[in-house]
């Protein structure tokens, strides 16, 4: 069995954090209605940019109509049933469950190979997918490449390559099949290392070994191992009127994967922490999670957090990311109240050159990634009032906030064995 870019959880994909991923299921929605498909992959990989940004400005006007589901019907001329079930089922719950195919990694017998790329929105169902299979003894190849979703269209000889592979070896018991890079169709795991080291990585399983090291936002905007001294929190007003906008990113958009952040790093509604020049090379290989203690003014916010790669000319690249939807469901948050935000970032296997500098984003969301949180509690694709929140960022020794990074170094660091 060969698996590529694959959701298995849809309320994973499709409420990421809790909060409707608007951008990839309305552009998905006007996909299956509203035209029809390329008679072929070439046909596909030659017009997917091309029709990807039109569709993009033909949405454009419902990413910010009220009510979100009466503007959507005019964009796409016509209501979209299975998004309408969606919205309606805004939570976990029966309906979810009934559609998910993820607990068929707990029955699958036969060698499995999965693909995914750092940039796809599905990479978590594909890394769990990996987690339970390997569970099990299930002989399971792992690739990953520094693709966003959209990798489909832009490098699909070498995803074909991939899984033609695998298949030929486990289908007429040939390990020397294929032609693929020096993997051919073996178990293991084989991933693309980003940023300055830009090459193929062997791996022996995910994750592979590596050591937590903890950043903790400074005030005046820093990032340190050190613990923050008191200090006020950072504070910030995140306006739904003005929502904070997304750039990049794990999507299944034209646009998706690393992009400059600097103009986003700008705005008056995102707050930044960036470290020292770091005076040798940095290698993550692992998951990437933050725990943020945060202050907004309204029961309902959300928090958006994103890694960045600095460069010595000011270049800000985003490594990975993640946003949650506050409350949390089944919690009881009072207006006003303290929290602590667990976010997990996702996965990276990424090195920073020397005289970088990491850098941490805080917003009160991404939009059009994710449908922008009103403020008020309402039903997101009905509501028609919006409320600003206003944020405060902690970053003291009794309220600290950090994130934890998956430090490998000998993983990139010419490690024969690992290469």
């Amino acid at each position: 069995m060969s698996i590529q870019m694959g959701p298995r959880d849809p309320v994973r994909t499709i409420y990421p954090g809790g909060a409707f991923a608007l951008e990839n299921w309305l552009t998905w929605a006007e996909d299956m209605t509203g035209r029809p498909w390329a008679d072929s992959l070439l046909r596909a990989s030659a017009e997917g940019a091309l029709a990807g940004q039109k569709v993009l400005r033909r949405l454009a006007p419902a990413w910010r109509d009220l009510p979100f589901q009466a503007g959507y019907r005019r964009a796409l001329g016509h209501p979209a049933p299975f998004l309408e079930d969606w919205m309606a089922h805004p939570a976990d719950g029966p309906y979810w469950q009934a559609r998910s195919v993820a607990a068929a990694a707990d029955r699958v017998d036969v060698p499995v190979g999965l693909l995914s790329g750092w940039y796809d929105a599905f990479l978590p169902d594909t890394l769990d997918a990996y987690r339970r299979l390997t569970a099990r003894g299930v002989p399971t190849r792992l690739t990953i490449g520094p693709w966003p979703h959209s990798g489909l269209s832009d490098d699909w000889p070498a995803m074909f390559r991939d899984g033609f592979s695998w298949l030929n070896t486990h289908l007429r018991r040939d390990p020397a099949a294929g032609g693929a890079p020096a993997d051919t169709g073996g178990a293991g795991v084989r991933v693309y290392a980003l940023g300055s080291a830009g090459g193929w990585l062997h791996l022996p399983t995910w994750p592979p070994p590596f050591r937590a090291q903890l950043m903790h936002l400074q005030p005046r905007g820093g990032l340190s191992p050190d613990l923050p001294p008191d200090s006020d929190p950072d504070r910030f007003c995140y306006d739904p009127a003005d929502p904070t906008p997304s750039l990049g990113g794990a999507t299944l958009a034209a646009d998706a994967g690393a992009t400059d952040n600097r103009a986003l790093e700008t705005r008056p509604d995102v707050l930044t922490y960036t470290g020292a020049a770091l005076r040798e090379p940095l290698q993550l290989a692992g998951p990437v999670t933050a725990q943020l203690h945060v202050h907004p003014d309204q029961v309902h916010a959300d928090v958006f957090v994103r890694l960045c790669d600095v460069a010595p000319d000011g270049q800000s690249t985003n490594i990975c990311d993640a946003l949650v939807r506050l409350p949390s469901q089944g919690s009881r948050e009072q207006s006003g109240a303290a929290r602590v935000v667990e976010l997990d970032l996702g996965a990276t296997v990424y090195q920073l050159a020397a005289a970088h500098r990491l850098r941490v984003l805080v917003a009160g969301g991404a939009h059009p990634r994710w449908v922008r949180n009103y403020g008020t509690g309402e039903s997101w694709p009905t509501a028609t009032r919006l409320v600003p929140v206003h944020h405060a960022v902690h970053h003291s020794p009794q309220r600290p906030s950090v994130i934890a990074l998956p430090v490998a170094p000998a993983l990139l660091a010419g490690d024969p064995a690992g290469r």
